[in-house]
Formats: C-alpha cells, structure tokens, sequence
C-alpha cells in the first residue's frame, strides 16, 4: 500500500505514492489497462501516429479532481514526461518530450491523480516509437546513384573525336599512297 498527500495528509492508495512535490509517482509497471478509467490523450488523439525520440508531444486527460497533481509518464520502463496541475474543469495538460533514448517500439502513455471522489484516477493510451529517420517526401525518389549526365556528354565527345582521328589518318594513308612512287 502506498500512500498520496490529500490537502497536507496522506490517503492510502495501492496505484501510487507522492513525491515531495505532491505528484503522483508512477509504479514500476504499467497497470493493467482493464483497471485505466479513460484515455490519454496524445496530439489530439487516442490513437496518436507513431511517435519519434526527441519529438514534443501534448498530452491530456480528463476526470481529475480540479487543482489535482497529475503525472504522465512513458512505459516500457517509467519515464516521468510531465508533472502538471489539474485546471478547474479536471483536465490536465502539458507538453511533453519523448526522451532521445527511448527504444523503438511499443510503449504506454499514463497518467496518474486523483479523481473527485479523491481516488485514483488512472488514464492511458498504447502508442509506437519509430525511428525519426525515415524521411518521405511525395513525388520524388531518393537520389541513389551516380550523375551520368557529365559521363554521357564525355563518352561521346571521345567517340566523336575517336571517329575523326580514324578519318584524318585513312585520308592520309591515301594522300600518301598516291604520292609514292610506284614500286617496281
């Protein structure tokens, strides 16, 4: 059993503890999504594109008690993303990043408060890591070879030069023979 501070005491709850600062401390592992109350938001969605290392995302969620201490964190392993307070409303929000050494893959999106009712209120939403480096750019194709422009224009300038050195030395071997004298 862990224990949460609740207006400067502690109310026991087996989902997570506090730290210092009154933010929920995410547990070690992901809870079981049958146990999750809602959805996180990611970028507007709770069926975010596939997400990057290093890229800033927004996260939200709704259903916390106003002016509650929310946490979003990342799984597989842990990541606190953002420690943020409730609006008056429930919602929380923040910008997060997705640290640069995240590995590729399948994570989870948390986050973690209180509810009106002053329990556990738990959100979460599966999203994929990718590697940032697949660049696509519509209707052009990767450059992936050698320019043979320049080598094309050199080929034929040798043949054409090859062609006319050909031609000069037969119209002197003719010059030539016609010049001699006859042999004999």
């Amino acid at each position: 059993m862990a224990y949460k501070p609740l207006a400067g005491f502690c109310v026991a709850t087996a989902v997570f503890i506090c730290a210092a600062n009154g933010a929920p401390t995410p547990p070690a592992a992901v809870p079981p999504s049958g146990t999750w109350s809602g959805a996180v938001v990611v970028n507007g969605s709770t069926t975010p594109a596939a997400l990057h290392p290093g890229d800033t995302i927004t996260v939200s969620g709704d259903g916390y008690a106003p002016d509650a201490n929310v946490t979003f964190a990342l799984y597989s392993e842990p990541t606190v993303l953002a420690e943020v307070v409730a609006d008056g409303t429930g919602t929380a929000t923040a910008s997060a990043t997705i640290p640069t050494d995240t590995p590729l893959g399948n994570h989870t999106v948390m986050s973690y408060g209180d509810d009106t009712a002053h329990a556990a209120h738990v959100l979460g939403t599966n999203v994929s890591v990718t590697s940032a480096t697949a660049v696509s750019v519509v209707g052009t194709l990767p450059y992936t070879g050698i320019r043979a422009g320049f080598l094309l224009a050199a080929g034929i300038v040798l043949l054409i030069s090859g062609f006319a050195l050909v031609r000069v030395a037969a119209l002197r071997g003719r010059r030539g023979s016609r010049s001699a004298p006859a042999a004999g």
